[in-house]
């Protein structure tokens, strides 16, 4: 039925209104309290530092460990950040350009999960399903408790994923899902089979999967090659993260699903057997008994027997699954139950409402200023896990100089430090060492008067050290991409010409 031009001109503006009740915790003065945030503003503000500094793709962040630096920008999902750059290029401090990135977030998963639901059902249903993902109890937990903006963020390129999917806009998902890789490495590793398979029952074609899945990880080489050669140097994988047995939706958490998105699977779920249900009640409808099981103790056999704790890290994520799913389910059910569409939007609505006032009023405000996080040095992740397996004893204090002597006779005249190049002028009676206060990491180069020294750093904090004959010497470490990362850089590259020449050229079998 075709909604007229008024309705949908009333629908759009709720959902603008929706948007607007998500986001109005952050209008407020300081930063929410959660588990995540302030950490995540930390990292933005060192990744920030570093990319006017010259470093892109942004690997390494010198101020953070203490100031003897830290390469999580190389594993953990730099999109976030480089799109709040964008904010803090304008003019806007470190917790605005955060705050104005969860907000663009919440925008764009609301708009776009309505306008993909809007190709398969009315606008009232699209409204429902696109409300819906953002007044879930569990994407208001991943914002204002867990302070997760990477899932945030990624949870808008999956809504916009969905849209360019439905309408076979190829080119267009092939980026998108290259923005989901970067944006968040576990919701890309639940996702990404997730939207191909989606894409697959849309076209009929595995050669379009194959030609988006191809274009996607080349735009994306710059950022998952390099992790999978260096995550090895890492402590990674002797790191237990999290104990998955005490992350399971259950108890309180159990209200992670929403009890409108529980009235509408029970209701989804009996129509599954059902000769005329169409493939995509049926994709959806197991997308979301999926993800409820995996986030459920019941799945507990399968975490305890697979590596899942280790990447995925939290049972609830899969949670995630389920709120996208039940968007799909729930403009179905609208859609369905014409004949009571307004009971059954206000009931879900207020459902809906219930579970947004519920978390919104336990909001609490931290007032600590933008220069606590643009100074701050920890590491922002969980258990270091991202430090060089060479660092056994972790620097636990900042050093108060930058360079010094080991051993020797030797006068440090001048230092130069633009974080990704440091240049030392120093003079030395004897052969001496010396130590520059950072942690070596693959990238860092090492000259001396122009020639090319090896870095030792084989000592238990991982700092590079080097030697100087006597006399003076000119010395410089710089930090640059290593040849394997080159070649990262020229796939996604060459990937980007090739997606352009597409766009422009439009063969037949796009």
């Amino acid at each position: 039925m075709r909604m007229p031009k008024i309705t949908n001109i009333l629908v759009s503006l709720l959902v603008i209104v929706a948007v607007v009740c998500v986001c109005f915790p952050l209008i407020s003065n300081g930063f929410i309290v959660t588990d995540d945030g302030g950490w995540m503003i930390i990292r933005f503000s060192s990744f920030y530092q570093e990319l006017i500094h010259g470093q892109f793709p942004v690997r390494w962040l010198n101020r953070l460990n203490n100031g003897y630096g830290y390469p999580v920008s190389t594993f953990l999902y730099p999109g976030f950040m480089y799109f709040a750059s964008l904010f803090k290029a304008l003019g806007f401090d470190y917790i605005a350009s955060i705050k104005l990135t969860v907000a663009f977030s919440v925008g764009v998963t609301a708009s776009f999960i309505y306008l993909w639901l809007k190709k398969y059902f009315s606008s009232v249903a699209a409204l429902v399903g696109g409300v819906g993902v953002v007044l879930s109890p569990y994407y208001l937990f991943d914002i204002y408790q867990r302070g997760s903006v990477g899932e945030i963020f990624a949870i808008s390129w999956i809504a916009v994923a969905l849209y360019t999917i439905a309408h076979k806009r190829l080119l267009l998902t092939s980026l998108v899902l290259a923005l989901i890789i970067i944006s968040h490495n576990t919701l890309a590793l639940l996702f990404l089979p997730v939207l191909l398979i989606y894409l697959w029952l849309e076209s009929s074609s595995w050669k379009h999967v194959l030609l988006v899945l191809l274009i996607s990880i080349g735009l994306a080489a710059f950022y998952w090659m390099p992790i999978l050669f260096e995550l090895k140097f890492t402590q990674f994988g002797s790191v237990q993260i999290s104990e998955y047995s005490k992350h399971f939706a259950r108890g309180q958490s159990f209200n992670f699903f929403g009890y409108a998105q529980i009235l509408v699977f029970i209701l989804a779920v009996f129509q599954l057997f059902h000769k005329k249900i169409n493939h995509r009640l049926w994709f959806f409808g197991l997308l979301a008994i999926v993800g409820g099981f995996l986030s459920l103790p019941v799945s507990s056999f399968i975490w305890r027997n697979t590596d899942l704790t280790q990447y995925i890290q939290f049972p609830f994520r899969f949670v995630s699954l389920w709120v996208i799913a039940c968007a799909y389910l729930s403009a179905w059910f609208v859609n369905k139950f014409l004949l009571y569409k307004n009971i059954t939007v206000a009931g879900i609505i207020l459902l809906l409402l219930f579970s947004w006032w519920g978390m919104l009023t336990n909001v609490e405000y931290s007032q600590l200023p933008d220069s606590y996080f643009a100074t701050n040095e920890a590491t922002t992740t969980v258990k270091d896990e991202y430090m060089p397996v060479w660092v056994t004893n972790k620097p636990e204090e900042h050093s108060e100089s930058l360079v010094q002597v080991l051993q020797g006779e030797a006068e440090i005249l001048e230092v130069s430090d633009g974080l990704n190049r440091v240049t030392i002028l120093v003079n030395s009676r004897i052969k001496s060492l010396l130590q520059l206060n950072k942690i070596f990491w693959l990238g860092w180069r090492l000259t001396v008067d122009g020639e090319k020294r090896e870095i030792k750093f084989q000592n238990s904090k991982g700092l590079m050290q080097f030697e100087v004959l006597p006399g003076e010497s000119v010395v410089e470490f710089v930090f640059d991409e290593t040849k394997y990362r080159l070649v990262s850089d020229v796939i996604s590259g060459a990937t980007f010409i090739i997606l352009i020449l597409l766009w422009i050229k439009k063969p037949k079998f796009i």
